[in-house]
């Protein structure tokens, strides 16, 4: 099912014995949001969440034990946070860090990810769209602390999922204004 949710069989034909082309699978690309249309002349569009996909992609990642695909495409990508943030609300954010750490309580990057959304809940509960700059604020001194130690070439170095994390704030679909 993880598969259905990020879209991998989307327009990818199923191999088959009887036929060297496969057959069509007919699954439809899974999008995290959706943009309708305005309904009158002047109107606002409106976002709509896959709410679907955004609650059961990390339940399947968990439970089919594919731990780092649940952190690259759910728990630390930047795009899949703000949208579970502003289609689901914070509080499903945290059942789905609570669950993965109780799989993997020694990840550190999932446990600085949770407690950076602890400290904004506040913020985000009234505005989701400050995602960005609440965790670029963050985790800013920790992301220059990993880039000191990777530009020294130390041996032991923090995860750099956060760096990654980082630099995907900064190219997302959404304005991000830095503290």
């Amino acid at each position: 099912m993880a598969e259905y949710f990020t879209g991998t069989f989307a327009g990818v034909k199923k191999p088959t014995p009887n036929s060297e082309e496969g057959v069509h699978r007919y699954v439809a690309s899974q999008k995290l949001s959706f943009q309708l249309e305005p309904t009158d002349k002047g109107g606002v569009s409106q976002t709509v969440y896959n709410k679907r996909a955004l609650n059961e992609l990390p339940y399947h990642f968990i439970n089919s034990n594919q731990f780092d695909m649940l952190k690259t495409e759910c728990l630390c990508n930047y795009e899949w946070l703000l949208a579970k943030l502003c289609g689901c609300g914070i509080r499903n954010i945290f059942d789905d860090f609570y669950l993965a750490i109780s799989i993997e309580p020694k990840d550190k990057d999932l446990n600085i990810l949770l407690e950076t959304f602890q400290l904004s809940r506040a913020v985000l509960e009234k505005d989701p769209q400050q995602l960005g700059s609440q965790l670029s604020g963050r985790l800013r001194s920790l992301i220059m602390k990993v880039s000191h130690c990777l530009s020294q070439n130390a041996s032991t170095v923090h995860p750099t999922m956060h760096h990654q994390f980082f630099h995907q704030s900064h190219d997302a679909s959404t304005i991000l204004s830095i503290p």
